[in-house]
């Protein structure tokens, strides 16, 4: 009924319907659907302060997520989004609805330490090669190339690169035992040649 108010331009009635709905349901979506009213009305302020409520009765994340959006895009309250959402993640944990948002904001403001903690935290959750891709960038564009190493060592995600670092490093005795499992992975020689060197150098 209140869809089909409002497709009737029925905005008040729709809004005072949509309200009686949460009072019985407490439902995220049917805050979702009072939200989506106000904001279609451009009352943000309003919409945000009955999302808080919303949120403050089941911690939820799609509320969140759309509370930190309005703070975000049409309130210019940027800090307080990335507060909100942060300070969830440290008591909730990172989900990746979460984690997305924050990659996205801290993406749009160029915090480059606060979008690799997020990556870093997305990656926990959900290990895929394009996020690890992105980690591997973020700490080479940082030059923190010793976190990066323990990041590969711990994800094993780009051996490859891994194997570089350590030579890099002149770190062979690492380097020796990697170069021979990517050599039997691939059956590429060169791997083969550069264990015999790595064996060497790392020997008494």
């Amino acid at each position: 009924k209140v869809v089909a108010l409002l497709q009737d331009s029925k905005v008040d009635t729709a809004l005072a319907l949509a309200k009686k709905l949460v009072e019985k349901s407490q439902d995220e979506s049917d805050y979702l659907l009072v939200s989506d009213i106000y904001i279609s009305q451009k009352k943000h302020e309003e919409a945000l302060k009955y999302l808080e409520g919303g949120y403050a009765k089941e911690y939820s994340e799609k509320i969140l997520e759309r509370m930190a959006t309005l703070m975000y895009v049409n309130l210019e309250r940027k800090k307080d989004a990335i507060a909100y959402l942060e300070t969830h993640t440290r008591v909730h944990g990172c989900s990746v609805l979460i984690c997305k948002k924050l990659i996205s904001f801290y993406g749009y403001d160029k915090n480059l330490d606060g979008l690799l903690s997020a990556y870093l935290r997305y990656y926990k959750i959900d290990p895929n090669e394009e996020v690890s891709a992105q980690i591997v960038r973020l700490y080479g564009y940082k030059q923190e190339f010793g976190k990066l190493m323990l990041f590969l060592e711990d994800s094993r995600s780009d051996d490859k690169m891994l194997l570089r670092l350590y030579i890099n490093s002149k770190n062979y005795e690492k380097a020796y035992p990697l170069s021979k499992k990517l050599y039997y992975e691939t059956g590429d020689v060169k791997y083969l040649g550069e264990s015999v060197i790595f064996e060497y150098e790392s020997a008494p």
